[in-house]
């Protein structure tokens, strides 16, 4: 088995779970939570989503994304988050570090944090971590 590699040029469309263009009926929701493949989306007739266009945090970036928000037990392998960190802050930062653009009937946009609510943005950035941390790809 080979290092899964993180390609920092590689690119994941992420839906929010949220987006009224999904039909909650004929999706597989429960499979989309667990990899975030689109393939599991039906989206309604004449709909169209709402496309968060992901990049990987890479190595250092990440690090120090990390380091100024969470503490790290070396003893349990475990993190939390440090007493005087502030969540929020750290999901916008980790939104802006890694979502620049969404994209929507084709057409791409450039994007920040200030154009969504705290919600979207907690979801987003989630994502963003967890594909990060597990060096997770798009299929190709």
């Amino acid at each position: 088995m080979a290092i899964n590699k993180i390609d920092p040029k590689a690119e994941h469309k992420y839906v929010v779970l949220a987006d009224p263009a999904i039909d909650a009926e004929k999706s597989n929701l429960d499979e989309y939570k667990k990899d975030h493949d689109i393939k599991h989306l039906v989206f309604k007739e004449g709909e169209f989503p709402t496309y968060f266009i992901l990049k990987n945090i890479l190595g250092a970036d990440h690090a120090d994304l990390i380091a100024r928000y969470m503490k790290v037990d070396i003893n349990t392998s475990t993190m939390a988050m440090r007493e005087d960190s502030n969540i929020l802050k750290m999901g916008y930062e980790t939104f802006d570090l890694a979502c620049k653009e969404i994209e929507e009937n084709g057409k791409r946009e450039k994007i920040n944090h200030k154009n969504f609510d705290g919600g979207i943005i907690d979801e987003v950035s989630t994502v963003i971590n967890n594909r990060s941390q597990l060096g997770r790809q798009e299929k190709k």
